[in-house]
């Protein structure tokens, strides 16, 4: 007899794990469904206008001139800019499903690597959908970081990207076989991760510095002393080659006039360190609930995944565990605020705070999985069925959490379907009077977007004239 027919609850586990699977991807549809009132707004127009006139190598070669240092970006944007005005809608969708499906292919090849495979595949995927929902629902700036195209490709996009990534290196982790494909691969994505933006290029570089010297240290065997860091050497070198390239950007000095770094750079560990544990502090104390519910529900699948295995962990690797994840997580959210603290010693606006929140749902994840190892010794699900069924109606309550966070999606609904519609008109006026030959167009001058810059009055500001080169006309202004 299995495990899973000697256990007396399986199929209401097993009912309760996809009823929170369907309720989970629903509740992603909305965020979806809200991001397809994006629109082309601020920096939009100025990396699309240089793809659109100069192309795509010469526009990478001109942006990093003059313009920043976000090579990467323009990739990104070409890509995006082939299926015309109506991609950018679908953008977060698909960026949607791409972080959950990183989240699944990490998950599967940690867990298979570690020889901890759950009692059901369907479990990984539902804790795939609540770490990508909860990554929606938490965001700092959801409207910059999910809904607006540049600030998810600077500040979104890479944290998938580092999830596949995570998810080729662990794959070979610790095996006397050379990785083969999977080195350069893991070195391409790495390095094309990194040119989205300093913040993320920080945290990788930190995050694969600090995996290297676990595999030095904790290596048991020679070869594990030699294949590992061979294999890290990969993503490694494109983190730090990256980083040099973003450094010698000419175009640095136009972002440099503005926030010049202070005259003491020793300056930045303080105010980072500081700057990363308000940042912790402030979000977990000003949404207690979610976090809440997110760690019960993390903790909840941890246990009832791997109810019919015995504990692999002592209690103490447990708690180191748990150590170990909460010292991280401020670790690292530290190295992201570093490059906001060098640009003047300022906090990170909150679409560059998204990989520091990433990192904080993450740890807080780590930190409920070994909790729920510990929880698993003092209440085995197989000897007591209580305790299984207690666990499994937890489940089934916190699952409903999402219908309680509709609010916020009926929220970005009604803001952004609006602005959509304002920005709609105004670009079918521009388009007409393109077509007509006009060279000086004049719109009306409105609310399209909260929080970020738009076309105004002066022709010379650096949004009408990303507007006009990206609609191919001379100049664009906004009168009341």
């Amino acid at each position: 007899m299995t495990s899973d027919q000697a256990w007396p609850i399986d199929r209401i586990a097993r009912f309760a794990a996809f009823f929170s699977l369907v309720v989970f991807t629903l509740a992603l549809g909305l965020f979806a469904y809200a991001g397809t009132y994006a629109r082309y707004w601020a920096d939009d127009y100025c990396y699309s206008g240089v793809v659109r006139q100069m192309g795509l190598l010469r526009g990478v070669v001109d942006w990093y001139s003059t313009s920043g240092n976000r090579v990467s970006a323009v990739f990104a944007v070409a890509l995006s800019d082939l299926f015309g005005q109506v991609g950018i809608r679908f953008l977060p969708m698909a960026i949607l499903a791409l972080w959950a499906g990183a989240w699944l292919f990490f998950l599967w090849k940690l867990t298979g690597r570690l020889n901890w495979t759950p009692a059901r595949t369907l479990w990984l995927g539902l804790l795939a959908v609540v770490l990508v929902f909860f990554a929606a629902l938490l965001a700092p700036d959801r409207l910059q970081t999910l809904y607006w195209r540049m600030g998810t490709f600077h500040y979104t996009l890479p944290l998938p990207l580092l999830l596949v990534n995570l998810g080729l290196l662990v794959s070979f982790w610790r095996r006397p076989v050379r990785p083969g494909w999977a080195g350069p691969l893991s070195g391409g994505l790495a390095l094309f991760a990194a040119g989205l933006s300093e913040t993320f290029v920080a945290l990788q570089t930190v995050l694969l510095l600090a995996m290297l010297a676990a595999a030095l240290l904790f290596a048991r065997h020679a070869w594990q002393r030699g294949s590992t860091p061979r294999l890290l050497a990969w993503p490694l070198a494109g983190s730090l080659g990256m980083m040099v390239l973003m450094l010698l950007s000419p175009g640095n000095a136009f972002r440099q006039a503005v926030l010049p770094p202070p005259a003491n750079l020793f300056e930045i560990v303080p105010v980072s360190l500081r700057y990363g544990w308000d940042f912790i502090y402030q979000t977990l104390r000003g949404a207690p609930t979610p976090f809440l519910v997110y760690v019960l529900l993390v903790g909840l699948i941890a246990l009832l995944a791997y109810r019919d295995r015995a504990s692999r962990l002592s209690v103490r690797e447990a708690l180191v565990g748990v150590f170990v994840s909460l010292l991280a997580v401020y670790a690292l959210v530290v190295c992201s605020f570093a490059p906001s603290a060098y640009a003047g010693l300022q906090y990170p606006a909150g679409r560059a705070q998204m990989p520091a929140a990433f990192v904080l749902l993450a740890g807080l994840g780590a930190t409920a999985f070994f909790a729920a190892d510990l929880l698993r010794r003092a209440f085995p699900l197989q000897r007591k069925a209580w305790a299984g069924y207690a666990a499994v109606a937890l489940l089934l309550a916190a699952s409903l959490y999402p219908f309680r966070a509709a609010t916020v999606v009926n929220r970005d609904l009604a803001q952004l379907s609006v602005r959509a519609g304002r920005w709609d008109a105004r670009n079918a006026q521009i388009l007409t009077a393109a077509a007509d030959g006009q060279q000086d167009i004049q719109v009306r001058q409105i609310d399209v977007v909260q929080g970020l810059e738009d076309i105004g009055p002066d022709a010379d500001y650096w949004v009408n004239r990303c507007a006009a080169l990206y609609y191919g006309v001379r100049s664009i202004t906004a009168k009341p």
